[in-house]
């Protein structure tokens, strides 16, 4: 029996602005729709993190972000059922444009003390927590 398990590689922005946090809500057709993350995605080969996340953040929010306004926060390592996800996390608080949901998901500005009453990923509960010792402490 082969236990080996594939590994996604993925990155993740937390958006602040003021006391607010962006996250988004994944479409229905999607794997775990319903649930709410903070956006990006998979990162390509020949991609840095840093690189992946600027990208994703245009394709999905439609911001623009320099790399230099993105500091990392934590690297999540999250087991699923079916595999390893391993997604370092960037902060920001500088962007062009005003985020939206350009590929269908719904977005929303959230307090800090308020993410865990949305039905957030489990992978991502690791960055809330990473961010309330950020702030809270």
């Amino acid at each position: 029996m082969n236990s080996k398990r594939n590994s996604l590689f993925c990155v993740a922005g937390v958006l602040k602005r003021d006391e607010l946090y962006l996250i988004a809500k994944r479409p229905e057709g999607k794997p775990f729709a319903g649930f709410w993350e903070f956006p990006g995605g998979k990162i390509h080969l020949q991609e840095t993190p840093t690189e992946a996340l600027v990208r994703e953040l245009h394709e999905e929010l439609g911001i623009n972000i320099h790399t230099n306004a993105l500091h990392k926060i934590i690297d999540v390592s999250y087991d699923y059922s079916d595999f390893n996800l391993l997604m370092p996390t960037f902060l920001c608080k500088t962007w062009e444009g005003e985020p939206q949901g350009c590929e269908g998901q719904i977005v929303q500005w959230v307090p800090l003390q308020d993410l865990f009453h949305y039905e957030i990923l489990p992978a991502n509960t690791m960055i809330i927590h990473s961010l309330q010792k950020l702030f809270l402490e």
